[in-house]
């Protein structure tokens, strides 16, 4: 029994000295002064180099002429949403994530977007300057005066209608049912009375507004595509400040707006443990 351990014994150290000695022998890495080594994330997502990463990993992924619905990018990743290449009225996200580019996921359109027409918030995403996002976030930083803001989130998407321009596409919106309604039953009531129009026109004008009608001259007044915009959103906890751009990354607009007064850090009281260690 002795001699069992005694030579078990002497295995696992003399396992236990090679091993030691390997990683002895082995060198550490070594980096250049100011170098980071690789897959070490510096800083936030639309700083180089990991910006032009998650660019071309989406390129290469989406080569063609895709339609989106919405870009949004935050320190950390980002998110591509895109009109489904099989099914157009579905949408799918292609998410970045720790340098990799996910495989497409479903968009529950319902929680998204509001009761509209699919085709009015889609735009096209290859005529988007998104590698100007870089050089926004610098201008957007440069023109706040809120001390210690950050950029917290940057989106692509169609820009939010004016109450003005709302009102005008639901009264096209509205209109539009009941020009659809009023030719359903036009050509309803033309199969079951056809001499009506024949014997009694006057009563035809008074029950459909006019003359017969083809379906042609009453078609559903086309509305320009709303601008796509650009947006960066800045934060401290005592306010935010924004900056917009359009397609181009051109500057539209920019401004802040203060919440509240700004927290002196100095006079928080400490916790006991931090006065009596001095810190």
């Amino acid at each position: 029994m002795r001699t069992t351990l005694a030579r078990f014994t002497l295995t696992s150290l003399t396992m236990a000295t090679t091993l030691s000695v390997a990683s002895c022998g082995q060198e550490p890495a070594k980096w250049a002064a100011g170098e980071r080594a690789p897959g070490v994330r510096s800083g936030a997502l639309w700083n180089e180099p990991q910006f032009t990463r998650m660019l071309q990993a989406y390129r290469q992924k989406l080569p063609g002429q895709s339609r989106a619905l919405r870009f949004a990018m935050t320190e950390s990743g980002a998110s591509l949403q895109v009109q489904d290449s099989v099914e157009l009225a579905k949408v799918v996200s292609y998410n970045y994530n720790g340098a990799v580019l996910s495989e497409p996921s479903p968009v529950d359109l319902a929680s998204v977007r509001e009761d509209s027409d699919l085709a009015d918030d889609l735009f096209d995403w290859h005529q988007v300057a998104v590698e100007r996002i870089p050089t926004l976030v610098e201008v957007a930083l440069s023109r706040t005066t809120l001390a210690g803001a950050r950029v917290v989130q940057v989106e692509i998407t169609r820009q939010a209608p004016t109450s003005a321009e709302l009102a005008r596409r639901i009264e096209a919106h509205i209109d539009a049912q009941m020009a659809a309604s009023r030719r359903a039953m036009e050509r309803k009531f033309r199969r079951l009375a056809p001499e009506l129009w024949v014997r009694n026109p006057a009563a035809a004008r008074r029950i459909f507004g006019g003359e017969p009608r083809d379906g042609k001259s009453d078609q559903r007044s086309v509305l320009a595509p709303l601008p796509v915009e650009i947006s960066l959103r800045l934060q401290v906890s005592w306010g935010f400040a924004w900056l917009t751009a359009d397609a181009s990354g051109t500057i539209t607009g920019s401004g802040q707006q203060i919440t509240g007064p700004p927290v002196d850090l100095d006079s928080i009281p400490r916790p006991y443990w931090r006065r009596a260690a001095g810190l």
